[in-house]
């Protein structure tokens, strides 16, 4: 194996290992700002990333990591309005659900005597809400 293969290879696995060690409340900038750079030269697909309560997200793509996860966690977009704040046994729509983000968080809300439906129309997306999902196991979402 030539040596530029080798060493992507132990940098991905030397990064891959210190993502999972972190707790991701305190650091999860350090987490995005580490997986970015592995999944644009691809050599990392499809991570698994842990977010706040214990949410767990395929990340499959740069937006999820640069746009949605700091929206709903670092900017708390969603935590400014009380309306946006799921309380427990309610019922969220989440229309252009994209990969789930929203929905997990909702769902770990709402809890089991609660509901989310989840609309995504993009087939491709769709694909990666479902899967994050059954990651979760999350049973009170409805895509």
């Amino acid at each position: 194996m030539p040596w530029p293969y080798a060493a992507a290879g132990f940098a991905r696995g030397l990064v891959t290992s210190f993502i999972k060690s972190v707790k991701t409340e305190e650091s999860l900038w350090l987490k995005t700002t580490l997986l970015n750079p592995l999944l644009g030269l691809g050599l990392l697909k499809y991570p698994v990333i842990t977010l706040p309560l214990n949410i767990r997200i395929y990340v499959n793509n740069a937006d999820t990591l640069d746009i949605n996860i700091p929206d709903m966690f670092e900017r708390r977009e969603y935590s400014l309005h009380r309306g946006f704040i799921p309380r427990r046994g309610e019922t969220v729509v989440d229309v252009g659900a994209y990969v789930g983000i929203y929905s997990l968080w909702s769902s770990r809300l709402v809890g089991d005597d609660g509901m989310v439906i989840a609309f995504e129309p993009n087939p491709e997306t769709y694909y990666w809400l479902i899967n994050n999902i059954k990651l979760n196991n999350a049973n009170n979402i409805h895509p």
